[in-house]
């Protein structure tokens, strides 16, 4: 975690940094904060600390213990599913209309997200893969071009993204999800929306029952993710 400097609003960009440090599994499920440690990492006061540690409590991401402190909050496996039920919905959508609306520089960059991958190398390469994998949900609903789809998606990035670096590590999941995500990209290319939709549905859906498989999931640190490249969001 880097010490926020020239920051146009302190308590917006401590909020940020804090929030993207819990998702991108710098602080792992169940550490305690500790304001003084914290507070020299980021080079800021207590008082702006104080208040975006307020706000992620508020958002569920940490939880206050009394008399012990506050902790990141772990995911049940039951609310992993919950998220999952509403990614296959949302995202079958975004992909039906990226078929649709996809321009070919949209297409061009999903091919690229995975270009550098194969069966063979992908779970070795398994946090350049994670990114990849955040990048190109991310563009297939950028593709849709529903400015209200993806505003209510925007609203569930942070709970997507958690639950993504958590099971990307599944037993033979990256693999699996290359192949997956290489043929919607073949259906989004050639028009076929109804196709794109039941694809990324049964990639969502597939997920889904190996998470059912691993009930300590929420409670492990997710891989360690960088902070993504500028309009990836």
């Amino acid at each position: 975690m880097k010490a926020i400097k020239n920051a146009p609003s302190l308590k917006e960009a401590v909020y940020q940094r804090l929030k993207e440090s819990i998702i991108r599994g710098e602080i792992s499920p169940g550490s305690k904060l500790v304001e003084t440690q914290l507070s020299q990492k980021l080079g800021v006061s207590r008082t702006p600390l104080r208040e975006a540690i307020s706000r992620l409590g508020q958002e569920g991401l940490l939880e206050v213990v009394p008399r012990h402190g506050t902790f990141v909050r772990k995911q049940s496996v039951n609310e992993i599913l919950e998220t999952l039920e509403i990614r296959e919905a949302l995202e079958g959508l975004a992909a039906r209309l990226a078929a649709r609306h996809a321009t070919p520089e949209i297409i061009q960059k999903m091919k690229s997200c995975f270009s550098d991958f194969s069966s063979k190398n992908v779970e070795k390469s398994i946090t350049e893969y994670a990114q990849q994998n955040v990048r190109f949900h991310h563009l297939i609903i950028q593709a849709s071009q529903n400015r209200r789809l993806i505003g209510i998606i925007r609203n569930l990035y942070d709970q997507m993204d958690m639950v993504r670096l958590h099971t990307i590590v599944l037993p033979g999941r990256a693999r699996k999800s290359l192949a997956e995500h290489r043929e919607i990209i073949r259906l989004v290319e050639k028009r076929k929306g109804d196709l794109a939709e039941k694809h990324l549905r049964l990639h969502i859906r597939d997920l889904r029952k190996a998470v059912k498989n691993y009930p300590n999931l929420g409670t492990s640190t997710p891989v360690p993710f960088p902070r993504p490249e500028a309009g990836h969001r």
